[in-house]
C-alpha cells in the first residue's frame, strides 16, 4: 500500500459528499447507520405505539373506503371511530418526545 493511499474503510469518509449523495451510497458507514436507526426506531416504536395499536382491535371497523365498504357498514360511524383511533396514536407520540431516539 502506498504512503498516500487512505484506508479502505476510510475512502467513503474523504470521498466527496453532496446532499443528494450523502445517504445514497451502499458503505459500511450508511450501513451502520441503518442498522443503528432501525435499531433505535424498533425499541422506540414498540415503546411507544405498541399497546396503541393493539388497542386498534377494540375500535371496531375503520374502514372509510367506499369500494371496499359492506352494504352494513356506516362510513360515519367508521369515521369517527378512525379520528379517534389517529388521535390516540399521534397523542402518543406528541406525548413521547423524552423517549424519541436522540442520535
Amino acid at each position: 500500500m502506498s504512503g498516500d493511499a487512505a484506508p479502505l474503510c476510510l475512502r467513503p469518509l474523504l470521498a466527496p459528499v453532496t446532499d443528494t449523495t450523502l445517504f445514497r451510497s451502499n458503505t459500511t458507514t450508511s450501513k451502520l447507520l441503518s442498522f443503528y436507526s432501525r435499531m433505535a426506531g424498533k425499541q422506540y416504536l414498540q415503546k411507544v405505539l405498541g399497546q396503541v395499536l393493539k388497542d386498534f382491535r377494540n375500535y371496531g371497523n375503520l374502514e372509510v373506503d367506499p369500494e371496499r365498504l359492506k352494504e352494513e357498514d356506516d362510513i360515519r360511524a367508521n369515521t369517527q371511530r378512525l379520528v379517534l383511533a389517529s388521535a390516540e396514536v399521534l397523542n402518543a407520540i406528541i406525548t413521547s418526545i423524552e423517549d424519541c431516539p436522540q442520535y
